[in-house]
């Protein structure tokens, strides 16, 4: 393109764009006018086009005209006003118009220039992938030849097809790969960086963490992997991390504004501008936290590959372990760079606006797994415990907002994400912080630790020795001292694979360990709040009491226990329903909250018999059925000694508490006749069921009252029977009475 700039006080200047015979909208090429004696009466702009443009009603016009006001030029520069000349005058409008064709000019010979560039790239990936079956085709090659297209059409602006480029690049590699006879020939079997990281790990038994907030691990520029790819010498695994890490880059830029349209914004001080500054696109950011869960599910067993290879090469013996280790740090490393590079100005305040029970935590990277944040639940005061210990005893108003599903809009002010956008954000950053807690709960298990559902399942938590005797006149202090384990404060020798300078620090001992588990647990629910998801919620409030109850925090534990219970039930989740119960009967035992505590043994007395009960009904009516009763788990809830344990707790009730003897026992069956006693007055009569707990009841009085029924005045009578025992089975109790005249069973 050509520009002509005119100065003022010159020839130039003195001439009109066009000659007479044309007008500025036919822009004459130059070819009209008369040619007497070598004379021409075109202006310079068209003899300029006449030389330069192609001819063609196709050509585009590549030349323009801008003339400079003498304003416009410092004074030295001006040249001097010749005598008696007078130059062209153009209006304001003129001027704009002039730069208006400048400006439109550019863009269509940028993308004339572009569509060409663009075709002819598409022309070779086409030739390209046409050989594919040919031997001597390379992937990597071919990668370089398509990249180039995906990274012009990120210069132009063209984000989505960029993103598209890479999306096709990606399935391509995942095609290549399975096809062994190329994989082998392109691709390096190990990875030098991992592979050095292994051997230090075997050989000096602990390394430095080569993942960071300096160091990313996925970071286009941590190595030149375009080189790498032209050459042929770049392993599975960094081929996969170049290609993600490029379209990090396209959906961050995407999510947030570019640094170059920032500053533009920045000067531009219109309120069209001041209005987009505010926006940020969160549904690109969600896009890009939903394809790093699937990245770091995909890519790990690459990396887990890539070190089984190394470990072979190097004769490393007795390395599984050491691989789970570094690919957990990695796993962790990369969750942590997608939760902060997916952090907004608009995100954050619309998340602490719809937290308003539980307050935002800051990241765990961040935080390093909040170990000097807090202190123990048990010992701390209210001000450093976490934001869900400062609720209620029965945590009443969480779980009704919860329930009533009463958040704050996240959309109240201006400029914030959009409620779907936002919510979508919130639930995938949510499931990165849990796969960040599964990988430090993997590691914990190494060392025998667990914590949460986890701690349930195992049966840590849900021994018989925990069910002792509980002295009620002793204080909750004496108590709660006794659930802090002091081996928990140990230290432990990690791992030589754990490279990860967060997550060693996590794993210096169980009390480290349980505080990042219930930091990450907290700022996970904190998300799942803003994002209403709650399934979710449910789950991780069981997490958190599970950890209050180990902690010592029987107020808290409580409070959750009360209301989550009930929710397993309705889903009929009854083995982790009746392991909850049993936590929470001892929180309430060691509260000394005795009404609470015996209604709990009821209920858990009444599950079992529910239990037994279906199962017995099941095997009955199928025969399949009673094969899949056989092969069922028992019941993780050990019943023994809850009988006692009920009896001794209602012994000093200063109320009487009635129970439906059907919840207790199955086929409540009366008899309906009577039996006269031949030497005495008075009749008996037999109740039949079936006792189907394990322990043996004695009662020292059993009472059946009876009433007449449909007659105006009432009348009762009440049968006994004495020092009664019930053993697991078909249990038949006679009871009598020595009242001798007839009434009607009601």
């Amino acid at each position: 393109m050509i520009l002509h700039v005119v100065y003022p006080n010159t020839s130039a200047a003195s001439q009109p764009r066009y000659s007479k015979s044309s007008s500025k909208d036919e822009e004459p090429s130059g070819k009209t006018g008369s040619k007497l004696l070598g004379r021409s009466s075109n202006t310079i702009l068209e003899k300029t086009k006449a030389d330069f443009n192609a001819s063609g009603k196709s050509a585009p016009d590549r030349v323009a005209q801008i003339r400079l006001q003498p304003d416009d030029i410092p004074r030295e520069h001006l040249p001097a006003k010749k005598p008696g000349e007078v130059g062209h005058h153009e209006t304001a409008q003129d001027r704009q118009n002039a730069w208006n064709d400048v400006v439109a000019k550019f863009k269509l010979l940028i993308l004339s220039s572009f569509d060409l560039r663009v075709r002819q790239y598409e022309e070779d990936i086409k030739e390209r992938g046409s050989q594919r079956s040919l031997p001597g085709w390379n992937f990597c090659t071919f990668f370089l030849l398509k990249e180039g297209l995906s990274m012009g059409l990120e210069s132009v602006g063209l984000l989505d097809d960029a993103l598209l480029g890479y999306d096709e690049l990606s399935v391509e590699l995942d095609s290549v790969l399975r096809d062994e006879a190329n994989a082998m020939n392109a691709f390096l079997d190990e990875t030098p960086e991992l592979s050095d990281l292994l051997t230090a790990s075997k050989t000096n038994g602990k390394v430095t963490s080569i993942w960071n907030s300096s160091d990313k691990p996925i970071d286009p520029r941590r190595k030149d992997y375009r080189a790498l790819i032209l050459n042929n010498n770049i392993s599975v695994f960094d081929f996969k991390c170049y290609i993600f890490s490029r379209q990090i880059i396209l959906l961050h830029r995407m999510g947030i504004l570019h640094a170059s349209e920032v500053e533009k914004m920045q000067s531009d001080k219109t309120k069209a501008a001041q209005q987009n500054e505010r926006n940020e696109d969160l549904a690109c950011l969600a896009e890009l936290c939903q394809r790093a869960a699937s990245f770091i599910t995909s890519d790990s067993r690459a990396l887990r590959a890539d070190l089984l290879h190394a470990a072979q090469s190097n004769s490393l013996e007795d390395a599984e372990k050491t691989i789970d280790e570094i690919a957990c740090s990695w796993t962790y490393a990369v969750a942590g760079q997608i939760l902060d590079e997916t952090v907004t100005n608009s995100f954050t305040a619309a998340l602490k606006q719809s937290n308003k029970v539980l307050k935002p935590l800051p990241s765990p990277n961040k935080q390093k797994s909040g170990h000097s944040h807090r202190t123990s639940t048990a010992v701390g005061t209210s001000a450093l415990r976490p934001p869900y210990e400062q609720v209620p005893e029965d945590a009443q108003v969480t779980f009704d907002r919860l329930k009533q599903g009463g958040r704050a809009s996240p959309t109240t002010t201006a400029g914030e994400a959009s409620g779907y956008e936002f919510e979508e954000l919130a639930a995938r950053r949510a499931d990165l912080i849990l796969l960040q807690r599964r990988t430090l709960e993997k590691l914990g298990q190494m060392c025998d630790w667990f914590a949460g559902i986890a701690a349930l399942r195992k049966g840590i938590t849900t021994s018989k020795e925990d069910m002792k005797d509980i002295d009620l006149d002793r204080s909750e202090e004496e108590d709660t001292s006794e659930t802090i384990e002091d081996e928990g404060r140990k230290p432990v020798e990690i791992g030589p694979g754990v490279c990860l300078e967060d997550l060693r620090e996590s794993l210096q001992s169980k009390r480290h360990f349980t505080k990042a588990y219930e930091t990450l647990t907290s700022l996970a629910l904190n998300h799942y709040f803003a994002a209403t998801r709650p399934n979710a919620i449910e789950e991780l409030f069981a997490d958190l009491a599970i950890i209050n109850f180990g902690n010592g925090d029987m107020v808290g534990a409580a409070g959750f226990f009360a209301r989550i219970t009930p929710l397993y039930a309705e889903r009929q989740w009854y083995l982790i329903e009746e392991s909850l119960l049993k936590l929470h009967a001892q929180c309430l035992k060691t509260l000394h909250r005795r009404d609470d505590y015996i209604q709990i043994l009821l209920r858990i007395l009444e599950n079992s018999v529910n239990r037994q009960r279906s199962s017995l009904a099941s095997t009955r009516n199928n025969h399949k059925a009673m094969v899949d009763a056989q092969r069922r788990p028992p019941s993780v809830l050990d019943t023994d000694g809850l009988i006692e344990e009920l009896s001794l707790a209602a012994k000093d009730l200063p109320y009487e508490l009635t129970v439906p003897m059907f919840a207790l026992f199955d086929k409540v069956v009366v008899e309906p006749y009577i039996h006269h006693f031949d030497d005495k007055d008075g009749f008996s009569i037999s109740i039949k069921f079936r006792h189907l707990l394990p322990e043996n009841i004695t009662f020292d009085t059993a009472k059946l009252q009876m009433s007449n029924y449909g007659e105006a005045q009432r009348q009762e009578i009440v049968l006994t029977a004495k020092n009664v025992e019930v053993k697991r089975g078909t249990c038949s109790v006679v009871a009598s009475t020595n009242v001798g005249f007839q009434l009607f069973l009601r």
